[in-house]
């Protein structure tokens, strides 16, 4: 089937009537037991109160192009907005803070939002989105803050000031060396924090999990519920085949213990995604192989078939 085509009404419904399932077997199953002390809902959950919608955007989900084309609709950004491969994070930032859950003061206003607006979440396969954040932030050495801690985790008998160029040069294999060694120290950045710190499902019930994959098919059903207009759309530029290659080729360096050591650590996220998203199995084999003990967390039921309108 053609995934950039919008569903049917119906088969939109019957999708997040699964999703919803899946996801309340899931928190029911851990009960409120695994909470994160990073918990960023508050600041990432927007709300368009005229439609009775809000959207929680995850890092490395094609958020600002979803939070833009949110804001855009609310109309608290321009539609010049839109052209840019760049908005303005100032002009990005005060918009979301006159929007956010956590700068609502009623109480009676925050029950409202959580029981009654129409919730919608963007999901990328755990392992993808570290991957992703990982090329963007660790690789380009943009994250210097990030950089310096994991060549100091790495090398702790040098200095960071006096590290060589190879030693500058973190690797995926020495990044997740210091994901798994010190985790307590990278969650605290929203870009490589689990799902549940960022969004948390078993807090706000989303009504609709839109995959990062099928983005703008997803996407396009936020925007008809809160009418935007056509204009409004902007794609995610996600390429699947090329992503497959890269994401294969650095999951190779990895010895099985660091792949059991990202398992352990996004075994939360990797349950719920493919409770949500069954088809994504095959994503996991491709990534991380599929001896007996790297098995994915979750054997989940079948889902409606997505047929496009």
């Amino acid at each position: 089937s053609d995934e950039t085509q919008p569903l049917a009404s119906t088969e939109m419904e019957a999708i997040s009537k699964f999703q919803k399932q899946q996801v309340e077997k899931y928190c029911d199953s851990i009960n409120g037991s695994r909470r994160y002390i990073h918990s960023f809902y508050k600041g990432y959950l927007i709300t368009y109160k005229e439609k009775k919608t809000a959207i929680c955007y995850i890092p490395k989900t094609a958020c600002s192009h979803l939070v833009i084309m949110f804001l855009t609709t609310v109309g608290l950004l321009s539609q010049t907005d839109l052209q840019k491969d760049y908005t303005s994070w100032i002009e990005l930032t005060k918009a979301i803070e006159k929007t956010k859950f956590g700068a609502v003061k009623s109480e009676v206003q925050k029950k409202e939002i959580l029981d009654n607006y129409f919730k919608f979440v963007i999901y990328r396969h755990p392992l993808d989105r570290l991957l992703s954040a990982y090329k963007d932030k660790i690789g380009s050495k943009y994250w210097l803050r990030v950089v310096r801690d994991v060549n100091q985790y790495l090398y702790p008998n040098k200095s960071f000031y006096t590290a060589t160029k190879e030693e500058m040069n973190i690797t995926f294999s020495g990044f997740v060396d210091y994901l798994i060694g010190k985790p307590y120290k990278i969650t605290a950045d929203p870009h490589f924090l689990p799902f549940q710190g960022v969004c948390d499902p078993c807090v706000v019930r989303y009504d609709y999990y839109g995959n990062f994959k099928t983005f703008d098919a997803d996407v396009r059903i936020l925007m008809d519920h809160i009418e935007a207009k056509d204009e409004y759309l902007r794609p995610s530029y996600y390429n699947s085949s090329s992503n497959a290659k890269d994401s294969s080729n650095l999951f190779l360096t990895l010895s099985k213990e660091q792949k059991r050591g990202l398992l352990h650590f996004y075994n939360d996220d990797l349950t719920l995604y493919y409770l949500i998203f069954p088809s994504e199995l095959d994503t996991h084999k491709t990534m991380l192989g599929i001896e007996d003990d790297l098995k994915p967390p979750a054997q989940p039921l079948v889902p409606p078939t997505r047929h496009p309108v």
